[in-house]
This record gives structure tokens, C-alpha cells and sequence, in this order.
């Protein structure tokens, strides 16, 4: 008997601590960050931003090397490797140059079956064990090979999914965007999978489910977990092997977010009231179009008034930095007039892009700088039709406080 009581006991007191718990973390998150667009600075000064910049040509040895930027889809920058995924859709090529922009391999697979890439829909690396794996939707799995383009291993993903990442216990995480891969009432859209463990969370909004829009959702890797952002949501989701997701951040538009009664009308009517949404941008913030974490920083951007808004948001002060720039451009002195930046990415507290070559040499030219300049000795050495250029630009400590 006495046991009983010890036993309902420590029952009692588990279930206090984790509803205490529970109720501590529905107390902390989700963090708001502000970002309404009205307290941006109009081209916050590039030096506020950036302590400085480094430009890597990406080595162009032949016509075979050459990748037109228009069609990149992703960028990776790890360890000593820069690798590139071109063409999506179309060639599925994968280039992979050291960190100096030298030509290193390309990897190509294009077909179908056994080792071939059919539809290439996400891409990653693996440093541990130096293989990058390719997420293919149509034949429903991932794809191993090497760095010198042979194959190791096929996955299957039992369902279709859209994007991916990968935890350092070698389990996954998938994205079936808005796509329902079950017959429940309430289908998911995120998918963990752990060898034989399959589990699945939040659930597609009505409102989405017949609506695409082509974006990144998950953040880089950050100490073994990522942040992740669902289509048409203000909220940033925790994403680790470990525990479900939770909303770790929601941002904060003002009235600038896009109307509830607007969301419902899509649930309702996708035809009618797409265009209404698409085009109504001067109106309204309805997308979050990138995230990305540092060990200080949270950096997002979303379209608003015809103009990028680019969020640097301090986790340490809880201070956001927001900068109101015309496309991509910030000062008019970094990317060019109209750059074509399909493909950002982080390295350490590095924010990384892709530049075309002629938007590099256009730049220097229209700014008319000193020829001991970085960018002008940058823009000097390449052709127009070179291969993009590499753009790492170091993060700033200081921001947002």
C-alpha cells in the first residue's frame, strides 16, 4: 500500500514539473521580434552593417563549367567547399569549387532509376562524412554521392517531400509543403523521420492547401537545430530531432500583415482571390521570403511597397534592424543596380551570395571607384559571361545595440 502512495506520489509531482515547464515555455515563447516596416531605415549604410566584404570569382575553365544564374538553386558554403546546385529541373548539375572559387568536379546524374536524379527538388552536405545528398520528389528519395559524383546510397522518403535537413544524429526532417501525403482530417506538412520512427506535425493551414509559392522554408543548421517558416505564417519554428516544433519566434508587421479575412477568402476561392493576394503587395507583407541564423543574429527579409526589407534581428538585445532597400541593394553599392540573387546562404557570422559577373563589372563601372578597390579589382579580371562571383560579407557584432 505504501508503495501505491509512493508511486501516486511521484505521478503527482511528475505531472506539477512538466505542466510548470509547459507553462514556463508557453510564458518565454514565442518571442516577438518587431519588424513593421514602417521603422525601417531607408539604405541603412552598408559600414553598419558589414565589417567587411570578400569577392571570390567562381573559376571558369570551359563552357561546360559555365551555369547561367537564373537558374540556381541553392549555395553552399562549408568547410573548405563552395558547392552550387544549377539548373533545377533541367540539367540537375552540381559544382563543386574549393574556397578559393577554383573548379573542383561537377556532378551530374540527370534520369531515372537506380542513381539518377529525375527531379531535384533540395540538395545537402554532409561534413562528417563529406557527401552531399540530393532530395528527389518524383521518385521519392535522397540521393548519396560523393564528392568525386559516385554513388553511396539511396533513401527512400515514402512520401513526396519538397525540402529537407538533416540532424547530427543522422535523422531528417522533411517538408511536404502544402502537398497532404496522408488522408487525415488534418494532413502535415513536416515530417521527422528516425530510421523506422516516422512522426508528423503542424498542420497544413486550409488556406495554403492549393495555394504554391516556391520558397526556402528552413533555415541553416545552427548548433544541430534549424528554424523553419511555413507558408503564409509569421512564425519561426523550432525544428531538432529531439522535441516537437515549437514557435520560438513570431514576427511583428504592425498592420502591415496580410488580413485574416483575406486568408479565409483563399481557403474559400483559390482562383479568385490569388491575384488579389499576388498583387496587392503594396498593400500588405504576405511572405517572409528568407531565415537564417547566426550565433547573434536572426536575418530575414520580406517585400513590402515594392522594396526588400532586410531584418537583423539581435537575440541577445532583442533589438531588430531593419533596412529598406530597392531590390537587393544595399547602399547601391553591393550587389549592383537589378541583381539576379537567386541563391543566400550563411557561413559562420558570414551572410553569402551569388553576384552575376556582369552585374559585378556593371557595378564598378557606374560607381566609378578607385582601381586599388576590392570590387574594382574584382570586376577587372572577369569576363561578362563568366561564371557568378562569390560575395561573403562579414557580419557586424554591434548591430542592434
Amino acid at each position: 500500500m505504501k508503495n501505491i502512495f509512493l508511486l501516486c506520489f511521484l505521478l503527482l509531482n511528475a505531472i506539477c514539473y512538466f505542466s510548470c515547464r509547459s507553462s514556463e515555455n508557453s510564458e518565454k515563447f514565442p518571442i516577438v521580434i518587431d519588424a513593421n516596416p514602417d521603422k525601417a531605415i531607408l539604405h541603412l549604410p552598408l559600414s553598419s552593417i558589414f565589417d567587411e566584404i570578400t569577392y571570390i570569382p567562381l573559376e571558369t575553365r570551359s563552357p561546360e563549367v559555365l551555369f547561367g544564374l537564373d537558374w540556381l538553386g541553392t549555395v553552399i558554403m562549408q568547410d573548405d567547399k563552395i558547392i552550387i546546385f544549377d539548373n533545377p529541373s533541367v540539367e540537375e548539375n552540381v559544382f563543386i569549387f574549393d574556397n578559393k572559387g577554383k573548379f573542383r568536379n561537377k556532378i551530374t546524374a540527370k534520369g531515372e532509376g537506380p542513381g539518377k536524379i529525375l527531379a531535384t527538388n533540395d540538395i545537402l552536405y554532409d561534413s562528417k562524412k563529406e557527401h552531399i545528398e540530393i532530395l528527389d520528389y518524383y521518385q521519392k528519395k535522397i540521393i548519396q554521392y560523393d564528392l568525386e559524383g559516385n554513388l553511396k546510397e539511396e533513401i527512400p522518403t515514402l512520401h513526396s517531400f519538397y525540402k529537407f535537413v538533416k540532424f547530427d544524429n543522422d535523422s531528417y526532417c522533411f517538408y511536404s509543403r502544402n502537398r497532404p501525403q496522408t488522408e487525415e482530417e488534418e494532413p502535415k506538412n513536416l515530417w521527422r523521420v528516425n530510421k523506422d520512427k516516422i512522426e508528423s506535425f503542424l498542420p497544413i493551414p486550409k488556406y495554403i492547401r492549393k495555394y504554391n509559392i516556391e520558397e526556402q522554408n528552413f533555415s541553416n543548421n545552427y548548433k544541430g537545430s534549424y528554424l523553419f517558416k511555413n507558408i503564409l505564417s509569421r512564425e519561426f519554428y523550432r525544428i531538432s530531432s529531439t522535441v516537437p516544433p515549437y514557435a520560438e519566434y513570431q514576427i511583428d508587421f504592425g498592420n502591415k500583415w496580410v488580413k485574416e479575412d483575406v486568408l479565409d477568402r483563399l481557403a474559400l476561392d483559390i482562383r479568385k482571390y490569388r491575384k488579389k493576394l499576388l498583387y496587392a503587395k503594396k498593400d500588405h507583407v504576405y511572405q517572409i521570403k528568407k531565415v537564417f541564423e547566426t550565433e547573434n543574429y536572426i536575418f530575414f527579409t520580406y517585400y513590402y511597397d515594392s522594396c526588400y526589407f532586410w531584418n537583423f534581428y539581435n537575440k541577445k538585445t532583442n533589438i531588430n534592424v531593419i533596412s529598406k532597400t530597392r531590390q537587393n541593394d544595399i547602399d547601391q553599392g553591393l550587389l549592383g543596380e537589378q541583381p539576379r540573387v537567386r541563391a543566400w546562404t550563411v557561413y559562420d557570422d558570414c551572410l553569402v551570395f551569388l553576384a552575376a559577373a556582369n552585374d559585378i563589372r556593371f557595378r564598378a563601372e557606374s560607381l566609378k571607384l578607385p582601381a586599388e578597390s576590392p570590387l574594382s579589382q574584382v570586376a577587372a579580371k572577369l569576363g561578362w559571361e563568366d561564371n557568378p562571383v562569390v560575395i561573403i560579407a562579414k557580419l557586424r557584432k554591434d548591430i542592434g545595440q
